[in-house]
């Protein structure tokens, strides 16, 4: 009988195309990849919950540069791993490193999530974070009062208000006028109000993360930056501290 041929150990693939094994990691960043938060040395570890060891070219046709195509990018920054949404692999130069660890898969739908800016204090005296949903809310257009007052933005409010109310001894179809443009204004600035508001009271944009609400990007901003407090939850708090009455009822 003829002596059965033994087989060779192949070499590592990425199990699904056949091709070898690779990751992929930012060695330069381009204004895209700023846009969205990313950094040097930040390295992919799945498309859409699924782990990715396929290289550049197989990057390249899932996230086309026609920005044909949303997915969610698992990106690993230290120990942290973190979601964000693209619809390009153009972020910058990626480099070939070594292939991610196998991780169990949880598919991810990129039209269940949303982009979420986050910010942060640089005064170590007041350790807070905020954030705002990227996509362009649609209150903002509708109900611009309600969503500037709702996102404290309360100078635009001001401006808002004000304009209206001397508009209105023209007439009332002219303040309706006056009500409707702002509100157009707003809509279409609405991140840029938003983040220059928050910069202008000492915070400043560190990351941007995908989360299907804000609950859940809180929840990942606490996780990347452990020693930071809501904005809002540490006024309450330091108000609380403020007032003796309430501190001792609290104690």
């Amino acid at each position: 009988m003829a002596k059965k041929p033994t087989e060779q150990p192949a070499a590592e693939t990425d199990g699904v195309s056949g091709l070898m094994a690779t990751g992929l990691s930012l060695a330069q960043v381009n204004p895209a990849g700023a846009s969205l938060g990313l950094q040097k040395g930040d390295t992919l570890q799945a498309i859409n919950g699924v782990t990715f060891t396929q290289g550049i070219k197989t990057l390249r046709e899932r996230l086309p540069s026609d920005h044909s195509k949303l997915c969610v990018l698992t990106i690993r920054r230290g120990a942290m791993d973190f979601d964000v949404l693209t619809d390009t692999h153009e972020l910058g130069k990626w480099a070939d490193v070594a292939p991610p660890a196998e991780r169990p898969n949880k598919r991810l739908n990129p039209k269940a999530l949303c982009n979420w800016e986050l910010f942060k204090s640089t005064d170590e005296t007041r350790p807070v974070y905020d954030l705002q949903p990227l996509p362009v809310p649609m209150m903002a257009l509708i109900a611009a009062p309600m969503w500037l007052a709702q996102t404290r933005l309360w100078s635009a409010l001001a401006t808002q208000v004000a304009l209206v109310a001397l508009s209105l001894p023209v007439g009332m179809w002219v303040a309706g006028v006056v009500y409707a443009v702002t509100s157009l204004y707003v809509w279409r600035a609405s991140r840029a109000l938003f983040r220059a508001d928050r910069i202008a009271q000492g915070l400043t944009p560190f990351a941007v993360i995908a989360a299907p609400n804000e609950i859940a990007a809180r929840e990942v901003c606490e996780m990347m930056e452990p020693d930071l407090t809501y904005a809002f939850l540490y006024r309450e708090d330091a108000e609380d501290q403020d007032d003796p009455d309430k501190a001792m009822a609290g104690g």
